[in-house]
């Protein structure tokens, strides 16, 4: 069977640099969620969750890539729809809605065509977190 999708598809998500200015209009990380959260559950396993979301940033969309090279629509959605509860979970709002349009896309090739946009996002979260923490994160290179 020859593979609809194109080549772009095989690229590696977090890790690429950021490339251009992220829209000001749109925030990647919403503090008004993440200072609840700070409040909530205290800054040591807010820092925490900060370490699982850049864990997340390298290997989910890698996960979500190759389900998509395989033409398993079903894992395709079922991670990009897991991807997105955590990213959201932590305010990372942005990345979890393009998380969410390939969970949503009718078929492979449109769920292909979104992994530029989550790769960009995945890379402008990554920048968006070092700031929020001088140390880098664990996996999850500042670009």
């Amino acid at each position: 069977m020859v593979n609809p999708l194109p080549q772009s598809v095989a690229r590696s998500p977090c890790g690429a640099k950021a490339s251009g200015e992220r829209p000001a209009d749109a925030p990647l990380l919403d503090q008004a969620h993440i200072n609840q959260l700070c409040v909530a559950i205290g800054s040591a396993r807010f820092d925490g969750l900060l370490d699982l979301l850049a864990k997340e940033l390298v290997e989910r969309p890698a996960t979500i890539r190759r389900a998509i090279l395989d033409g398993d629509f079903t894992r395709a959605r079922h991670e990009s729809h897991s991807f997105k509860g955590a990213t959201t979970s932590v305010g990372a709002m942005a990345l979890g809605a393009a998380a969410a349009t390939i969970e949503h896309a009718p078929d492979l090739p449109a769920m292909a065509a979104a992994l530029g946009i989550l790769d960009q996002q995945a890379a402008w979260t990554c920048r968006a977190i070092s700031t929020l923490r001088p140390a880098t994160s664990p996996g999850c290179q500042p670009v």
